[in-house]
């Protein structure tokens, strides 16, 4: 099976563009980097976890970037799920899924409750393999934002105070026997490892063989160092103009016996044409 993580970045390249991408042009760039990474993955079982994901968003186009992405990959990859943060939009007011009668949306969800639903953002998850249950994992926010630097297309980079949002994470059962978790945690040191923890204590109570992968916004192996679980592949994914420090992570338990027998081989992946991060995959085999 392949296991991918990748920060899709709500299908923005980078330096953003001024106008923002019509929809012909959102579409196209959306399904060509889809289609590189579909090449990368090829044939087999496969799960592909995307954070910063759109739905319905003027920024975007008001595409369903999950649905999207999950057409553009073919070869059966009909599962799909998202998961929204927040309903509402980035940067603006929003709200949360407490009163909210649709909190997980997938392949089975009609598309008046899809549109009903309105502007969305969250984590992703596809997949060629039949899923037995969604499960969603609530995981806060920060009350404090932090300076982060952006680049301003021109060799430079500006800063900007910016809020945390609402975090989730998207669990799907799977029928092959894995249970498989993606999340975007928060980018404010400690509230992220609290996140991180909140989700492993969440996933004990489901069964299966347990991967948890997405953007955690720690650095230096900080999610193997502080917790019983170990990464399947050591790579810088960002920025993915210069690499040099890795946030994105597949993990898996350290100490249960099938995580100790997998082979793991690298997938690689050649750079595509959104993000500031580079996708993270791997193909494991039980021994």
């Amino acid at each position: 099976m392949k296991v991918i993580s990748w920060n899709i970045l709500h299908g923005q390249p980078l330096p953003p563009p001024e106008p923002w991408l019509d929809e012909e042009r959102s579409l196209e760039l959306l399904r060509h980097s889809t289609g590189i990474l579909a090449a990368a993955i090829g044939k087999g079982p496969f799960v592909l976890g995307i954070q910063e994901v759109d739905a319905l968003q003027p920024r975007s186009a008001y595409l369903h970037q999950t649905e999207v992405i999950a057409e553009a990959l073919g070869a059966g990859a009909e599962y799909w799920g998202f998961a929204p943060a927040i309903f509402g939009t980035p940067g603006e007011p929003w709200r949360s899924a407490k009163r909210e009668p649709v909190k997980i949306f997938t392949h089975e969800t009609e598309a008046k409750v899809l549109k009903g639903a309105g502007p969305t953002y969250g984590d992703g998850l596809i997949t060629n393999i039949p899923v037995k249950k969604w499960h969603r994992c609530e995981l806060g926010k920060s009350r404090v934002g932090v300076n982060m630097k952006f680049p301003d297309g021109k060799g430079g980079r500006n800063t900007f105070y910016i809020k945390d949002e609402n975090r989730v994470a998207l669990i799907a059962e799977l029928e092959n026997g894995y249970t498989v978790a993606v999340t975007h945690l928060s980018f404010v040191p400690f509230v992220n490892l609290y996140q991180y923890w909140k989700l492993l204590i969440f996933m004990w109570r489901i069964p299966g063989k347990k991967i948890v992968m997405g953007d955690f916004n720690l650095p230096w192996n900080i999610p193997s160092k502080f917790s019983l679980r170990r990464s399947l592949k050591s790579e810088m994914t960002f920025p993915i103009w210069e690499p040099k420090v890795q946030i994105d992570y597949l993990l898996v338990p350290r100490l249960r016996s099938w995580a100790r027998k997998l082979k793991v081989s690298p997938l690689e992946i050649p750079v595509l044409d959104l993000s500031d991060h580079l996708p993270h995959g791997v193909e494991i085999n039980e021994a």
